[in-house]
């Protein structure tokens, strides 16, 4: 047989756990705009009913003995945040390249008056007009003049490029740096959880600023999160372990660009994110603009010179070099022809009135010379390959971001705060908290009556 306290007991508990459920209701209220947070639910449970012998038909009978809170759990989907993180870690990477594109194009500036392809255009112009009018030297100069244009105009672009690659690395390692500092604070973290776990609590904002480190590190390196032991995750990229448990392992640039482990001989290898973006602009797509350009720039040499070879200057002295170097970063007009305009080898035949040499110069822009195309279509090709790299960044980096707001929407649907939801639950616990309560008025009323008025029957 149970006590006249049994019922206060019981009504004791609900009015515990209906409180702690409008304090876990007031939390979400609390954080309903925090970037990361995840709804909480209390999740609750009877407590051991107690056994009565000798009572009922049967002769023992189960009493209930109330409620507890068992957990309070986050309200999370695996999938979706596993999806959350590709998306973040292949947004990084085309955003990136995005990015230097658009800062390529605009070096480049084509078209454009000051473009390299105007500049080419200018040069063939005066070649033609060399070879109306072979005998003027202010039409020499004029060629000269063009020649030297061009010859800047190649040394800048590829100067430019060359100092992109540069600024990447820059860039490279200002995010290795923030990926450490991450890592660093993820290590911290996964301490705290750990710790938390085993004393038995539920570290469910602790749970939440992980999983917003996580995707930090996603969205930089292409990062991959590994559950672990006691809510913890172990953070793998390219292969290789940043985070595990609450050790971390740093990442570092070496002087010749090569991403390594700190205190291995492991190449960092990311396979998205940020970082990603930043090693392919870097190794891949600069250097082959760069090479492109060399192409562009050691082909007019190649042929100029070849060509001016077999004229006669305006004295009739054989052709020599019209361009030195060997490509983009180093051609320039021959040193005897800047200083004498009249040397330049327009003349088949030494005749003065003669430009057929220059006309055949005039004619390479329109000649298979350089792989296979002319200048003019090989130049035109070299643009519109950075457009359509731009482009293909561009139009990927905008679907991947539809791609990540869809994924958002679908996790905010589950582990969002809904304010109107929250207060319906708030009122739901504050009902029965008041009705726990109210058993504890009845109790208290029986007790009354047990106490004071029995036994005085008849007095």
């Amino acid at each position: 047989m149970t006590s006249q306290f049994f019922g206060i007991e019981i009504a004791r508990r609900a009015m515990d756990a209906q409180r702690r459920a409008m304090e876990v209701a007031g939390h979400n209220i609390a954080n309903a705009n925090t970037r990361g947070y995840s709804r909480q639910r209390v999740s609750m449970t009877t407590t051991p009913p107690l056994v009565l012998h000798g009572a009922g038909v049967r002769g023992t009978i189960q009493v209930g003995t109330g409620v507890r809170v068992e957990d309070i759990r986050r309200i999370r989907n695996a999938f979706l945040d596993f999806q959350a993180r590709r998306a973040q870690a292949m947004l990084g990477q085309w955003q990136t390249r995005e990015e230097i594109l658009s800062e390529v194009e605009a070096l480049i500036n084509e078209p454009s008056e000051a473009g390299l392809r105007s500049v080419l255009d200018q040069f063939w112009e005066s070649l033609q007009e060399l070879a109306n009018n072979p005998e003027s030297r202010a039409v020499r100069t004029t060629v000269i003049k063009q020649a030297q244009t061009l010859a800047v105009a190649f040394r800048h672009h590829r100067q430019v490029l060359t100092e992109l690659v540069s600024s990447i690395n820059l860039s490279i390692e200002a995010k290795i740096g923030e990926i450490n500092a991450t890592a660093r604070q993820l290590a911290a973290v996964n301490e705290q959880i750990q710790r938390a776990v085993v004393a038995g609590q539920s570290p469910n904002d602790l749970m939440d600023e992980r999983d917003r480190l996580v995707e930090q590190l996603a969205k930089s390196a292409g990062a991959v999160a590994m559950p672990s032991k006691n809510h913890t995750v172990d953070v793998l990229v390219g292969g290789g372990v940043l985070v595990s448990g609450s050790n971390f392992q740093q990442i570092e640039l070496l002087s010749d660009g090569i991403l390594k482990w700190q205190g291995l001989a492991l190449q960092v290898k990311p396979e998205a994110g940020q970082l990603a973006g930043y090693l392919q602009m870097r190794d891949s797509v600069i250097p082959s603009l760069v090479e492109e350009l060399d192409t562009l720039a050691s082909s007019i040499i190649s042929y100029m010179n070849s060509t001016h070879s077999t004229g006669f200057d305006r004295d009739g002295n054989p052709g020599e070099e019209f361009f030195v170097g060997s490509g983009a970063w180093d051609i320039a007009v021959s040193p005897a022809l800047a200083q004498n305009p009249d040397r330049i080898a327009a003349s088949g035949t030494g005749d003065v009135g003669d430009g057929s040499v220059a006309r055949r110069m005039a004619r390479f822009r329109q000649e298979a010379i350089v792989s296979g195309a002319s200048v003019d279509d090989f130049f035109r090709g070299f643009i519109a390959g950075i457009g359509v790299l731009s482009q293909e960044a561009k139009r990927l980096s905008e679907n991947q971001m539809l791609l990540v707001e869809q994924i958002e929407y679908q996790r905010e649907s589950i582990s969002g705060v809904s304010l109107d939801e929250e207060v319906a639950e708030l009122l739901k616990y504050q009902h029965a908290f008041n009705a726990a309560a109210r058993v504890i008025n009845s109790c208290d009323e029986m007790l009354e009556v047990i106490i004071e008025r029995m036994g005085r029957v008849g007095r």
